[in-house]
C-alpha cells in the first residue's frame, strides 16, 4: 500500500522488561501519537510505556495513532509485536482505493482482517448469505411454532453466518511488563 490514511493501534499483553527498549525503538521507527493531532510520542522508557496507557472498553491497553500513515498500517511496529506474541487491534481508515479495516492478532491464531465503514464499524462483504440464513431462520421460527422440527434450517443458518463473520477472538489482554 502506498496510499496514506489514518491508523490507530491497541496493545495489548505482557512484555518482557528485557524487550522494553526494543519495543520504544519500533515505535518511534515512525510518527506515532498517544493523541490524533498531539506531539509525536518517542518513549525511550518503561515508565513512558505505562504513562501512556489508556482504556479500551475496561482493558488497559496501549493506545498509538497517526493520521497519515502508509496505508493505515504501522509495518515495523506490528512486524515487533508479532515476533514477540503481543496481541493487538489496529484500525486503519479508509483510502482512496482501499476501504478501512480492522485487523486482531493475537499469540497462537491467524491475523484476522474485517471490513469497516467510515466510522470504524465492521460491515459484512457476502450480503446474499446473510440474507439467506435470515430466510432460514424465519423459516425455523415457522417451524417451531407449528410445533415441528427446525434444526435443519437453523443449522444450515448457522453455517452461513459463521462462513461470512470473523472468527471469535478472545479479548485483548491487558499491557503490562514483566520480569
Amino acid at each position: 500500500m502506498s496510499d496514506r490514511s489514518t491508523g490507530e493501534i491497541w496493545i495489548g499483553g505482557k512484555i518482557k522488561r528485557e524487550l522494553v527498549p526494543d519495543l520504544c525503538e519500533a515505535i518511534r521507527a515512525q510518527p506515532m501519537h498517544l493523541e490524533w493531532m498531539g506531539a509525536q510520542f518517542e518513549p525511550t522508557t518503561e515508565s513512558q510505556l505505562l504513562e501512556a496507557i489508556d482504556d479500551l472498553c475496561g482493558i488497559k491497553a496501549l493506545r498509538l495513532c497517526n493520521t497519515d500513515a502508509n496505508g493505515g498500517e504501522f509495518s515495523e511496529l506490528e512486524r515487533f509485536l508479532q515476533m514477540n506474541d503481543l496481541p493487538y487491534t489496529r484500525h486503519s481508515g479508509g483510502c482512496r482505493y482501499y476501504d478501512g479495516r480492522k485487523v486482531f492478532y493475537r499469540p497462537g491464531r491467524e491475523l484476522v482482517e474485517v471490513m469497516t465503514n467510515v466510522d470504524g464499524d465492521s460491515v459484512i462483504g457476502r450480503v446474499e448469505k446473510v440474507e439467506r440464513a435470515w430466510y432460514l431462520l424465519k423459516e425455523a421460527q415457522y417451524l417451531l411454532q407449528t410445533g415441528k422440527r427446525a434444526l435443519a434450517p437453523i443449522s444450515q443458518a448457522a453455517d452461513l453466518l459463521a462462513d461470512v463473520l470473523p472468527p471469535e477472538l478472545p479479548p485483548l489482554a491487558p499491557f503490562e511488563i514483566a520480569e
